[in-house]
């Protein structure tokens, strides 16, 4: 059960620090 959690997690985060890193890409197009 905990190891699901702990994997679950780490998806998330990946996902979370994709989504941040392609808007961050975005934004810069933009003011550029």
């Amino acid at each position: 059960m905990q190891r699901l959690i702990n994997q679950r997690a780490e998806l998330s985060v990946k996902f979370t620090a994709k989504l941040f890193l392609v808007i961050s890409i975005m934004e810069g197009n933009r003011h550029a």
